[in-house]
């Protein structure tokens, strides 16, 4: 039963489950129990001594076990078995509970989607609290399946490749198998210095961002630096009640992390964090307190520095200085490596989601290879074209929530809690069809951007960014709001990026120091592929743009060493190797996560195959790094292959 859940047919939890090993200790427990009995009993009637006994039942709402249904009960008779037909209360998302997992266990060869959850024995004091770990699982009706990943690696293997001055391609019907990741090293630190377009300024732990993060409208979220790290014995109040809290992990780096937290009111928060999850509560990190509130809609980031290179932490939330935020499942993330300190790691990739009116589930997003630390949305993450402050935070509450959504819920507990986050957007989550610079709510979409998504130093009036990770750079285009309408004359003066965002990317593909340099692009490139309406890609109606960026990528010796990541198709996903490329390098093109019909005609040309999106045929992307070569692979839902293509140098 290990690793399995029960759900009835109309998708809610039938019934849940105790581990044998936890039957065994109450039977345990029981038998020792009446053994000691008896032996006092004897020892009484012998000395002539009457004893009276009175059994008392443990109140459900004891403190001593935190409200967990599997400590209220001593009777095993009392266990609920298997039963689809019996109905179990969803409300309270702690109700499933499946067979312990050790928290100590590292073993990176499968991601699971139930975790330890930290539940107490005794009330939080001064003393030592005894801290058992439980395995649950929240809203269970909308997982399907209880491990990430594959499952297996497809046959065949490609080719061992020579060592080139110049990347060489090898496409194949199957990956290579990942080998497990090495374990992390401590000892790797940020090399990079410090700047203001795109990189988490490290050097000062109490600098916040630059102040021209903020839009004008009104205050943007606080950023708090964490403290020096310390050991914490503070006294932490547990309760049974759930805290409806988003959280999001991202800005990472090599030394550094950012969490941003909402609340549904005003409230004190801190990240309790560390690096073993057994002692969290009392060795663990616990920062400075930042107060949500109604300005930046109940949201704050937080940020953590000094950090180890490529290492996982743990963390926990504070609300009010006292109540422990458990949800479940285990919080986590892992900093990023520096270029050789690493074995691999893999980048998830997903583009293009369903409306959240819909309600859809989402579930490639529990289907990430194990050794993923990043996951990323590369735009369209809803089709909701909000044109208010309110419609853009009501969009991205629902999106993020694990609570509000079945999207929400998938992509909390299947990338949210485990990883690093990053988002750009595309036209639907920023202002609507085809929009551009000329959105009169621009302001808007980037304040609500902002205070949910922690992300790397933005400019003033865009979300473009850049960050490395190992041996590659990422370069995060806003193809949006700087963007000239669609049907302006496609002249020299046209132009998706403009001007300061396109000087951006050429100053920092020619001056990055890492081998690939990964341009991520909400709209596609390929020379073929069309849109419904055909007007709103790069070789659509910016095809002079493209090629000035295809003559500096040649002029400047990047064509080999550079590749684009691209969404907005509404396809299965396709590679093609740059001969259908406006811009002249390799193309990945990400398929749509979960829309109930996507694209199925004017695919385009890929060289190296791309696949329909009909009928909901949707998927993922995932780019695994080494030190000497790069992978690139389209996925389905549940994370099979489709396509691949390995560069290495």
């Amino acid at each position: 039963m290990s690793g399995e859940s029960v759900f009835s047919d109309a998708g809610t939890v039938s019934s849940y489950y105790i581990s044998p090993s936890l039957k065994r200790r109450k039977r345990i427990i029981r038998t020792a129990v009446g053994v000691a009995f008896g032996i006092l009993l004897i020892i009484c009637v012998t000395t002539g001594v009457v004893v009276s006994r009175s059994r008392s039942r443990r109140s459900n709402n004891s403190n001593s076990n935190g409200g967990d249904p599997t400590l209220e009960e001593s009777d095993e008779d009392q266990v609920p078995v298997l039963d689809d037909n019996d109905d179990v209360p969803t409300s309270n998302p702690t109700s499933l509970r499946l067979e312990t997992i050790s928290p100590g266990n590292d073993d990176d060869t499968t991601m699971t989607t139930a975790f330890p959850s930290m539940t107490p024995t005794t009330t939080m004091d001064d003393t030592t609290p005894t801290v058992e770990p439980t395995t649950t699982l929240l809203q269970p009706s909308q997982m399907p399946s209880m491990v990430f990943g594959s499952t297996g690696a497809p046959s065949g293997s490609p080719t061992v490749f020579p060592t080139s001055a110049t990347p060489t391609f090898e496409p194949s019907s199957s990956p290579t198998t990942p080998s497990p990741t090495a374990g992390p090293s401590a000892s790797e630190e940020e090399t990079d210095a410090p700047t203001t377009d795109g990189d988490v300024v490290t050097d000062s732990p109490t600098e916040s961002p630059t102040a021209d993060n903020d839009v004008t409208t009104t205050s943007s979220p606080t950023i708090v630096a964490s403290p020096a790290p310390t050991t914490t014995s503070a006294a932490f109040e547990y309760t049974s009640e759930y805290l409806d809290l988003v959280i999001v992990v991202g800005g990472v780096t090599t030394s550094s992390a950012k969490i941003m937290v909402r609340t549904t009111e005003s409230a004190q928060v801190q990240v309790l964090y560390g690096t073993t999850y057994g002692d969290l509560l009392t060795r663990g990190t616990l920062t400075d307190a930042s107060t949500t509130d109604s300005s930046t809609d109940y949201t704050t980031t937080i940020q953590l520095d000094g950090l180890s290179s490529f290492l996982k932490y743990y963390y926990r939330i504070i609300v009010n200085d006292s109540i422990l935020h458990d949800p479940g499942y285990l919080q986590e993330f892992t900093t990023f490596p520096s270029p050789g300190g690493y074995d691999e790691v893999t980048v998830a990739i997903y583009a293009d989601a369903a409306n959240v009116v819909h309600d859809r589930d989402a579930p490639a997003y529990r289907q990430m290879p194990a050794s993923t630390i990043l996951a990323m949305q590369i735009g369209d993450m809803d089709h909701s074209d909000p044109t208010t402050l309110e419609e853009s935070r009501q969009m991205h509450r629902s999106l993020l929530s694990p609570l509000m959504t079945n999207h929400g819920n998938d992509l909390t507990q299947g990338a949210l809690s485990r990883m690093a986050f990053d988002h750009t957007w595309d036209d639907h989550d920023y202002c609507g069809q085809d929009t551009d610079k000329t959105c009169p709510s621009k302001a808007t979409a980037l304040q609500a951007y902002k205070e949910y998504f922690p992300t790397y130093n933005l400019p003033t009036d865009a979300i473009y960014h850049k960050f490395p990770i190992g041996d590659a750079e990422f370069f995060v285009l806003d193809t949006r709001s700087q963007r000239d309408p669609d049907l302006n004359p496609d002249t020299a003066d046209k132009s998706v990026l403009g001007a300061t965002q396109k000087q951006w990317l050429f100053d920092g593909l020619v001056s990055s120091e890492r081998t690939w340099k990964i341009v991520i692009s909400s709209i596609s490139a390929n020379t073929s592929a069309q849109t419904h309406d055909n007007i709103d890609h790069w070789m659509a109606s910016f095809t002079t743009e493209a090629q000035e960026i295809r003559v500096f990528l040649e002029e400047n010796n990047l064509v080999d060493t550079t590749f684009m990541v691209s969404g907005d198709l509404h396809t299965g996903g396709g590679i093609d190797d740059g001969t259908n490329n406006g811009w002249g390098i390799v193309e990945l093109g990400v398929a749509h996560t979960n829309l109930a019909a996507g694209n199925g005609a004017n695919l385009g040309t890929w060289n190296y195959g791309v696949t329909s999106g009909n009928n909901g045929n949707g998927g993922f992307a995932t780019i695994r790094i080494t030190s000497d070569e790069i992978e690139l692979q389209t996925r389905n839902a549940e994370g099979d292959t489709r396509q691949w293509l390995t560069m290495w140098v």
